[in-house]
């Protein structure tokens, strides 16, 4: 026996034990079908090979070739191992594949066996009979071309699944395989094609790569499990594809297991993240202290297992809100072995919650100024006239020329702040008017830097920086310019005074961006920010922080009342010692939507 039939017997062997042992593992795994399938057909091939090599004479290497020609069903059978492999369930429900696959393989077979178009005459080695290349060799060409494109075609599905694959375990299982069938394309390639072209002739040793990727295969299994279903791999496959972040923390409260879930979230490769401490994570030390807290060998059952919302800390410095369950692991003898946190992003959840909080003040705040805007209507009316009276008398007092100076001026203090009432009943009634807004097609950046310009001057002698970032593809919409100049010259002048007064400069940034069908303007300053309970009343009619004679608090309720009547929202973010923002959002409208609108046309 040479030693090159011995190797075609040997690999033969492996191949069919290695099969086996899969198969038995798991009757039931497709995959393990596909592959003791893979096996059986390549045992067979590597079979005939060690016949060819070891026959006596020329009729016996001709029965052990053709029966060799049953190898091409390899080629699709490798195919389908990898395409149940790589989990294209798709693919392997419909049933046209299989058509596609072994359909083939069945046509060149039976061209294969009772003639040789496939096959010429075998011819006798230094290794032993072999088989030639026939004289017309178009179809077999085309055949041995769909069988390595068949080869191809698997080593880049292997290569595509690896390269998108990010669970660890399925990648590295994805590495073996790719390298198995790697040596197995390269080899053929070299062997039965590209050397035998340059007259180069050397034994096949297509089904010794065979084996050994089966082998790589077989090393896949042992290591990770990869054939065989257990309750250990049912929790790996659970705790990769679950939605929600999973940590597995030791006794030193150090990191030892992250699933998917958690890394995405995070930001992290699951190296930066293992063995570190589990205060990596957390967005306040105090989150770590009140999730940790408790954890001794003495709380009782029901401390073991806790639920309580807490931030983690992202990679690139993010805080994200989280849900998150604790449950406390203990041995027998109640020694620590484990806590395993799961937490639930609930970014959205807050976001909803603060929305519907937002919509509830601004329901309240609307209700306020209605009411409040009835009551002034009335006040200033009544107001109006006897003040008229006490400025007509004043002015007709202050014109005797038998008045001394000090009686003078009182009379003239008397007109001015007549005057003054007179104005805070005047802004009483424009706070409960609400005149219908002129709306006109307008840009909102125009108006900002017409608001702006206004500003100009002393924004510039009290070391006010502007910011601008206007969205220049910020559509136009349907409003009143003189209006939203109002509410815009108001939110600058008190951002202005704010700045100045807490440390005489300040910065303020504009912004405007389109959010669905709304216009987002944002003025933010770097001033004093406002107190929560201030910030909760700052649109009510009459609230002011200023001093007595410097506002009468209806500036900020009358701009209210204006974006209101646009459809809009106004509101205000900030946090005391961090700067303010007020926010005006302005609904997208269109001239032909309000002509629609206005017409009753939808």
């Amino acid at each position: 026996m040479n030693v090159f039939a011995l190797l075609s017997i040997l690999s033969c062997v492996v191949v069919f034990l290695l099969g086996s042992f899969i198969f038995l593992r798991d009757t039931r795994k497709p995959l393990n079908r596909v592959f003791i399938l893979l096996c059986l057909s390549l045992a067979l091939w590597s079979f005939a090979e060690f016949g060819y090599r070891q026959a006596d004479n020329l009729e016996t290497a001709y029965f052990w070739l053709k029966l060799s020609d049953l190898s091409f069903i390899v080629a699709p059978v490798l195919l389908h191992f990898v395409l149940v492999f790589t989990q294209e369930r798709k693919l392997l429900r419909n049933k046209l594949t299989y058509l596609l696959l072994y359909a083939p393989a069945l046509v060149v077979i039976l061209l294969a066996l009772p003639t040789n178009l496939i096959g010429g005459e075998p011819v006798k080695e230094y290794w032993g009979w072999t088989y030639t290349i026939p004289e017309s060799s178009l179809v077999y060409s085309v055949s041995y071309f769909w069988a390595y494109g068949l080869g191809i075609l698997s080593l880049y599905l292997c290569l595509l699944y690896y390269l998108k694959e990010f669970d660890h375990k399925k990648k590295q299982q994805a590495k073996y395989v790719l390298i198995g069938f790697l040596i197995v394309v390269a080899t053929g390639l070299l062997t039965e094609w590209l050397l035998p072209l340059l007259q180069i002739r050397i034994p096949e040793l297509t089904t010794t790569t065979f084996t050994i990727a089966c082998a790589c295969a077989g090393y896949a299994m042992w290591k990770y499990e990869l054939f065989a279903m257990t309750p250990a791999t049912a929790a790996d496959g659970i705790i990769s594809t679950m939605p929600d972040s999973l940590l597995l923390i030791d006794p030193d409260q150090r990191i030892t297991l992250a699933n998917q879930a958690t890394l995405k979230m995070l930001g992290y490769e699951e190296s930066e993240l293992i063995g570190q401490p589990v205060e990596i994570i957390f967005a306040e030390k105090d989150d770590e202290k009140a999730v940790v807290k408790g954890i001794t060998g003495e709380e009782p059952i029901e401390a073991r297992f806790i639920t309580a919302e807490t931030n983690f800390r992202t990679k690139a410095g993010k805080s994200v809100p989280i849900s998150l369950s604790r449950s406390v692991m203990r041995d027998r003898g109640r020694k620590l072995q484990g806590i395993i946190y799961i937490g639930r992003d609930i970014t959205e959840r807050k976001l909803a919650e603060e929305e519907k909080q937002r919509m509830e003040e601004h329901l309240q705040t609307a209700g306020r100024l209605a009411a409040v805007g009835e009551l002034s209507a009335g006040v200033a009316h009544e107001l109006n006239n006897p003040l008229a009276a006490i400025q007509g008398f004043a002015q007709f007092l202050a014109q005797r020329d038998n008045l001394d100076e000090t009686t003078r001026s009182d009379v003239e203090t008397i007109y001015k702040e007549a005057q003054r009432a007179t104005r805070i009943t005047s802004n009483l009634l424009s706070f409960a008017r609400r005149h219908k807004p002129e709306k006109r097609l307008v840009s909102i950046n125009e108006v900002i830097e017409r608001s702006l310009e206004l500003h100009a001057y002393r924004m510039k002698v009290n070391n006010i920086e502007v910011l601008l970032e206007l969205d220049t593809d910020l559509p136009m919409t349907m409003a009143d310019s003189n209006q939203m100049q109002q509410v815009f010259v108001n939110v600058i002048n008190n951002a202005e005074q704010a700045m100045r007064e807490a440390h005489g400069r300040g910065r303020l940034c504009v912004k405007t961006q389109k959010m669905g069908k709304m216009v987002r303007i944002a003025f933010t300053d770097d001033g004093p920010g406002i107190l929560e309970d201030n910030l909760k009343r700052m649109f009510d009619p009459f609230f002011t922080t200023k001093d007595v004679g410097e506002g009468t608090g209806l500036g900020l309720s009358i701009c209210y009342g204006l974006v209101e009547g646009h459809g809009g929202h106004m509101y205000a973010e900030s946090k005391p010692g961090k700067g303010a923002t007020i926010v005006v959002e302005i609904p997208i409208v269109s001239e032909h939507e309000r002509i629609a609108e206005g017409t009753g046309l939808t």
